[in-house]
């Protein structure tokens, strides 16, 4: 952590004499500022979500490494999507105070001329993809590994390559739009519920009551479960979970919470522009 630390400062440290030393000729911003990058992987940020990664996987892997069935069979189907879909996004859930204090130093390096990328989507977006490429294929070996109860296809594990991708997306462009780490906890409260409550899998959409059923549509496992009901050949089956007949639709619904984030992060882009022309 020392080497790491040092690495930070030693970057952060050519960064301010360069954007000292350009002045006025930086007035406009890189398409991609890779500063924020670099910053990311030097200061060890993806630590907390590797760790966890091991961690679960080793765990998921023991837990049914006595399980002689083969393949996951009805029931264990539900198993397979909700305990492998709740490890990859609980990193992020319980780093969202860490990524709303990453955010204010990225402010504090923005007003000091240090970068000039005050949005940072495209660079979290890379950060996401390169972060998602490492983390999903090592959980996959740690899990298929031990056991072979978590491998059904190439296509079940490129669908969660997806899912974590976008997912992570949404996760660190939340501090964006609201910084307050306690007001952000808050605002996800809602997706914390359709996920685990009426995610329309644990239990199946099809009892659930008609008057809340409609959220199970923006459920991330039920359209998850979707997504490997068709890619996975028959293999997985999800009784009681009634899917829409397009698979690209279920691919759009997974997204729905990175989506939402990216409309707000719009709305907020506009209504900073409109405040600007008001005042001048």
């Amino acid at each position: 952590f020392a080497k790491a630390n040092a690495e930070a400062a030693q970057l952060f440290h050519k960064a301010l004499i360069a954007a000292d030393s350009e002045g006025s000729k930086a007035s406009s911003r890189p398409m991609i500022d890779m500063y924020v990058i670099k910053r990311y992987f030097i200061e060890q940020e993806f630590g907390a979500p590797l760790f966890v990664y091991t961690i679960f996987g080793i765990l998921l892997a023991l837990v049914v490494v006595e399980y002689t069935g083969g393949l996951p069979g009805i029931g264990y189907d539900v198993i397979y999507c909700f305990m492998k879909l709740f490890s990859m996004e609980f990193p992020h859930f319980s780093g969202i105070i860490n990524y709303c204090f990453k955010r204010g130093q990225h402010m504090e390096d923005y007003l000091m001329g240090i970068t000039r990328s005050k949005y940072t989507i495209m660079e979290q977006v890379i950060i996401s993809v390169i972060q998602a490429c490492v983390l999903v294929p090592l959980f996959q070996a740690i899990l298929c590994g031990i056991c072979n109860f978590w491998w059904v296809n190439i296509d079940i594990a490129l669908a969660d390559l997806y899912y974590e991708t976008v997912s992570t997306i949404g996760y660190f462009l939340l501090p964006i739009l609201v910084p307050n780490p306690i007001l952000a906890i808050a605002c996800i409260l809602p997706y914390v519920c359709v996920w685990g409550f009426t995610n329309g899998v644990m239990f199946p959409k099809d009892d659930i009551w008609v008057g809340t059923r409609w959220t199970t549509t923006f459920s991330p496992l039920f359209n998850m479960a979707c997504i490997y009901r068709e890619l996975g050949e028959g293999k997985l089956v999800y009784r009681g979970v009634t899917c829409f007949d397009s698979l690209g639709l279920h691919f759009f619904l997974a997204s729905t919470f990175t989506l939402v984030i990216i409309l707000g992060l719009f709305i907020k882009w506009v209504v900073g522009k409109v405040r600007a022309s008001m005042q001048r």
